[in-house]
């Protein structure tokens, strides 16, 4: 991607809710470019590939919250790329673990991100780009787009910023008061996040006898009102070729926010294997390897009303995500197809899909074996 290119939209951000969004919007028959600023997609569906397998350390699975997101994971099922999570639940309290219910937890064997890939198909994507200025021309936005070499200048009547309410108040603070109101500022501004961080663990083959009263089939443990544990959780149970127990640590929003600019990950992964060690199993501070992933928006913990957030229009400028009514994949898939259709209904009119259609389709990419390489930049 390189020069001036000319399209009808540009979303920011290749996660739940910018992914929908375009998918949607392309479906109607829209120029749709994606701009992704990692190397992967899916945002918080992430999924690590390390030691010949893949760890999930953002979203550790997918829970039908809401008709929606149902209909999706109704979908992936029935192609392959998802399957309920066989694991037992337990919950750290009173300085014991606790065997609680399992709700309905669906995961993907080939990890997590498998989901943000489906919903790539047939994009134009272009990953590794970090948009770093977004300017006002008479009537459209001009966006400045930097990969590791070029910078390109997009063109677009309407730009979908499905990134962070943070990162989203950056790019659109320059446009302030002339372009963007003292509103839009502030439904920005008062969005906030709680950070987190991931731990991903590999341990000796011997350590599978020695679960003591966890199964070393699977299991989770959910810490309630902990300084530094949020979760803990054996990935092996989501079918994947693991030969070692590997688990994901996942910390408290508070000591997350404690440790938000550590330089050292390592020493944080340390202390957090430490506190799972007192608590579960006295081993676990012990692993062969480890591997850390920082997240600095991990949960919205203040969130805008409205499943869209509108910043400029004429030409039109949407916020959209996880931080609009409510948190996590349920939220981010309803925000990202209500700005599409918010989108439509200011620009063409189109006919849009359907949700349950519009995964139909994409299964059908799928089938012709398109799916996983159609992100590729």
């Amino acid at each position: 991607m390189t020069g001036k290119i000319a399209t009808e939209i540009v979303v920011i951000g290749a996660g739940l809710a910018g992914l929908s969004c375009a998918q949607q919007l392309a479906q109607a028959g829209y120029q749709v470019i994606v701009l992704e600023k990692s190397r992967g997609v899916g945002g918080r569906l992430a999924t690590r590939r390390l030691h010949n397998t893949c760890a999930d350390h953002g979203a550790r699975s997918l829970q039908p919250e809401t008709n929606l997101l149902r209909s999706l994971i109704d979908c992936l099922v029935g192609q392959g790329v998802l399957q309920p999570w066989q694991t037992s639940t337990y919950r750290w309290q009173d300085h014991r673990v606790s065997a609680i219910p399992t709700p309905p937890q669906f995961i993907a064997p080939q990890g997590i991100t498998a989901v943000a890939k489906f919903l790539a198909a047939g994009l134009t994507l272009h990953r590794q780009c970090r948009v770093t200025a977004i300017e006002r021309g008479s009537e459209t936005w001009h966006i400045q787009a930097q990969t590791a070499d070029t910078l390109t200048t997009l063109s677009a009547r309407a730009v979908v910023l499905a990134i962070p309410a943070a990162q989203a108040l950056d790019l659109i603070t320059p446009l302030f008061p002339r372009f963007i109101s003292t509103e839009a500022i502030a439904a920005l501004g008062y969005i906030s996040y709680y950070p987190g961080f991931s731990v991903m663990a590999g341990y000796p083959v011997a350590c599978f006898d020695k679960f003591d009263a966890l199964p070393a089939a699977g299991w989770q443990v959910e810490f309630a009102n902990e300084p530094d544990l949020g979760w803990v959780g054996l990935e092996n149970s989501k079918h994947r070729a693991v030969e070692f127990p590997l688990l994901v640590v996942q910390s408290s929003a508070a000591f997350a926010q404690t440790h938000l600019e550590a330089i050292d990950l390592a020493a944080v992964a340390e202390k957090l294997l430490q506190a799972a060690a007192e608590r579960l199993l006295p081993w676990l501070n012990q692993p062969d390897w480890l591997q850390t992933h920082r997240w600095r928006y991990a949960l919205t913990a203040q969130t805008y009303a409205g499943a869209v957030l509108p910043l400029a229009i004429s030409p039109w400028l949407l916020g959209c995500g996880d931080w609009c009514s409510g948190s996590g994949a349920a939220a981010a898939l309803q925000s990202g197809l209500a700005a599409a259709d918010t989108l439509n209904q200011q620009l063409q009119q189109r006919s849009l899909l359907p949700a349950e259609v519009l995964w139909e389709r994409l299964g059908e990419r799928l089938k012709d074996n398109r799916t996983y390489k159609s992100f590729e930049s």
